[in-house]
């Protein structure tokens, strides 16, 4: 075809070029497949005029040379570099979602709280890279990527000026970055540090919430003169839905001078979070599993720097394992990347219920006064359950479920079975309580003080919770009741899902039924329902079908070829279980069988969970 690009189907290294992604100042970006660990990549390759000039292929190897120097959950990862004949290239991670470019393109103005969680992560992913002298220089809405969970990845540090440098590369007589994301000081040439990137993201969300950023104009010149002599306008009188206060920190980071901005971006993160009202912690260490040698692109790296005539030097963590969030270790016959699951980062507009820190502070004091006088309900029923107490649920909340063997997986001929997908029996030997419905935000916090959720509503099943602070919820539970609440395993949770049936939906094989027992893309308006507002299946168990994506135990990893007791998935992988699809999916990914997986570190506006013992 005339004009076709001449590297689609080309092999460059390992990686064979499939389509092109986009491309930028310094080169095009390709949806590549890497041949020899069997998975998707971008490969960012330097054009070849671009790979005449010596400035260019520095600046290139020092993208490679900042990137190896970071590992974060909320960075794009660098799985490898080199050349090919002339061809340059750096291998990522395939991020599976689109550009905040891209959304703002779709959504015109976003919420307040959706904006804000994206500028936290993006500033907690320059945090980690200006703790190791790394400025980005070009944050902009394109180099923001969201991916199908709702995770912030910031990508592209080919602008990036490293304090390990010897030396400050720029285009002989011009500047770096894009006009209308670029700090005073950037157009002046002036000395940058992370305060730059502070300015490059408040205009970022400037243009989130105003649906334009604060200085326009037709030409470079003409965008440089007012971002650098004019003030910009109040963000409250382009969006009179912004408070004031909001209004004054988007002020604050776009302010001319580095020192009238946050100090930091760990600043800027922590006064974020004072505004929305949250407290975050870090997820557990967790032991660390790589698919490919630190050591290995470290020589990579060496090999690339003395072909371009760049030092060698110690990288700090790109030597070092990979923690959990980075693993990129490829579990047997992985679900494809349709079969992740499909979050909705999006909340619509809250509804109106009392405020979150009434409710917030009445549930803590039921807890305190649980210590006076405990508040404990036991329920014994027929067929050996055991004893059940609870502190913080009430006295229905849960069910027993007798044990007994069912066959777990799609049928062979249900529409959207995996082609690798394994139907076999399995026997649930001990019966277990299950949670009648999912976790609520008033149980949440109870417990831990506080509502990570993104449409709150004490009724509404909790959301934006990862795997790990699932786990963390559940250890303070535990301690504060004695217990031995979990997560359940991914087959107790399609046995009691199925109440015994063998149809595509507990409530049979049509899913022109599924309005009456779930919330789900056709029936939601796109936001999550109090629990137990629909019917329940016939053990009693409610939104097993729909309304937020909830937690298993298990790692996903492939299903055995025989009959198992009891089982507990892979015993190790690069995601977690997520089964009943939700308010955002339609009814194929609401199926009994229906499987999906995150990362652990994942949160999503309808990824939670529900309780089992």
């Amino acid at each position: 075809m005339p004009g076709a690009d001449p590297l689609i189907g080309k092999i460059i290294g390992t990686y064979k070029i499939v389509l092109e992604l986009g491309h930028g100042g310094m080169g095009k970006v390709y949806k590549a497949h890497d041949v020899s660990l069997d998975r998707p990549v971008a490969l960012k390759v330097l054009p070849p005029h671009m790979a005449q000039e010596e400035e260019f292929i520095k600046r290139f190897s020092r993208e490679a040379r900042a990137c190896a120097k970071l590992n974060h959950p909320n960075i794009v990862t660098v799985y490898g570099v080199g050349r090919h004949d002339d061809l340059y290239f750096i291998a990522m991670e395939f991020i599976d979602g689109d550009s905040l470019a891209g959304l703002m393109a779709k959504s015109g103005k976003f919420d307040t709280h959706r904006a804000l969680e994206i500028i936290r992560q993006a500033a907690e992913a320059l945090a980690e890279a200006h703790s190791k002298g790394i400025v980005h220089r070009d944050i902009k809405p394109q180099n923001i990527m969201i991916d199908v969970s709702g995770r912030v990845r910031v990508m592209d540090f080919g602008l990036a000026w490293a304090s390990y440098g010897t030396t400050r590369l720029t285009a002989s007589g011009s500047v770096l970055g894009t006009p209308h994301y670029m700090s005073p000081e950037q157009w002046s040439d002036s000395q940058v540090d992370g305060r730059s990137d502070i300015y490059s993201l408040g205009v970022t969300l400037f243009e989130m919430l105003a649906g334009e950023p604060p200085f326009t104009g037709e030409t470079p010149v003409v965008i440089m003169r007012k971002a650098v002599m004019e003030n910009a306008p109040p963000l409250m009188n382009l969006n009179p839905n912004v408070p004031p206060r909001l209004s004054g920190m988007v002020a604050k980071m776009i302010a001319k001078k580095p020192g009238d901005r946050y100090g930091s971006v760990a600043e800027l993160a922590a006064e974020i979070d004072a505004y929305m009202g949250t407290h975050r912690e870090a997820p557990p260490v967790v032991a660390a599993v790589s698919d490919f040698s630190p050591r290995g692109y470290e020589s990579q790296l060496a090999e690339f720097d003395r072909q371009v005539g760049e030092p060698t030097e110690v990288r700090g963590t790109a030597a070092q394992p990979l923690g959990e969030s980075r693993k990129t270790s490829v579990t047997p016959q992985p679900l494809p990347e349709s079969r992740k699951m499909a979050v909705t980062p999006q909340p619509a507009a809250p509804a109106a219920k009392k405020s979150p820190l009434v409710w917030i502070i009445a549930a803590a004091a039921a807890v305190v006064l649980a210590g006076v006088g405990v508040l404990a309900w036991r329920a014994m029923t027929k067929g050996g359950a055991k004893e059940f107490e609870s502190t913080i649920f009430a006295k229905d909340d849960f069910v027993w479920i007798e044990p007994g063997t069912f066959v777990m997986g799609s049928a062979p001929d249900e529409p959207g079975r995996e082609p690798d997908e394994a139907q076999h029996t399995v026997t649930i030997s001990r019966g277990f309580w299950m949670g009648k419905c999912e976790v609520t935000q008033r149980q949440w916090a109870a417990v831990m003080g506080n509502n990570p959720s993104a449409l709150p509503g004490e009724n509404l099943p909790v959301e934006y919770v990862s795997w790990y602070e699932v786990q963390d919820f559940i250890r303070r539970l535990n301690e504060l009741e004695g217990a031995d609440y979990r997560l359940p395993t991914e087959a107790e949770w399609e046995y009691a899902c199925r109440a015994g049936t063998t149809t595509v939906y507990s409530l049979g094989d049509d899913p022109a039924g599924l309005d009456a027992y779930a919330w789900y893309q056709a029936d939601s308006e796109g936001r999550t329902h109090d629990v137990g507002t629909k019917k329940p299946n016939a053990w009693g168990l409610y939104d097993m079908h729909g309304n937020v994506w909830e937690w298993c135990q298990d790692w996903v990893g492939p299903y055995p070829l025989s009959s198992v007791t009891d089982p507990t998935g892979s015993p190790g992988g690069k995601t977690r279980v997520g089964r009943g699809g939700s308010m955002g999916v339609g009814s194929g990914m609401c199926r009994s069988a229906d499987r999906s997986a995150a990362d652990p570190e994942n949160r999503g506006a309808d990824l939670g969970f529900r309780l089992c013992q």
